[in-house]
């Protein structure tokens, strides 16, 4: 059952729930999620955010995998590329735990 099932029924356990799911990953898996959820939502693949961001496209998907994060430049350039705050990169939601399609072609 996933978070938001989850907060649909029992919106008492949401908050413990939450603690459990969310919170076990580190900042860098964090911030990976979120990029590969709102590059996938602007329909980018890992090779034309790469482009746009100057950045080879096998570092986007180690940033994407939580291996690696970018410098403080490169965060502001990501966020301008896909059109969000900086800050959405680094906050833990409901948005970092959904499963994406392996690819971006797949929607």
């Amino acid at each position: 059952m996933s978070l938001t099932q989850w907060s649909i029924f029992n919106k008492n356990c949401t908050i413990l729930l939450a603690s459990v799911v969310i919170g076990t990953m580190n900042l860098k898996q964090i911030f990976g999620r979120n990029m590969r959820f709102y590059r996938y939502e602007k329909g980018l693949t890992q090779e034309e955010l790469a482009e746009k961001v100057e950045l080879n496209s096998s570092y986007i998907s180690e940033i994407e995998s939580g291996k690696y994060g970018p410098t403080f430049e490169k965060v502001e350039l990501i966020s301008r590329v896909l059109g969000i705050k900086a800050y959405l990169l680094f906050q833990e939601n409901e948005n970092t735990h959904k499963r994406l399609p392996n690819r971006v072609d797949m929607k």
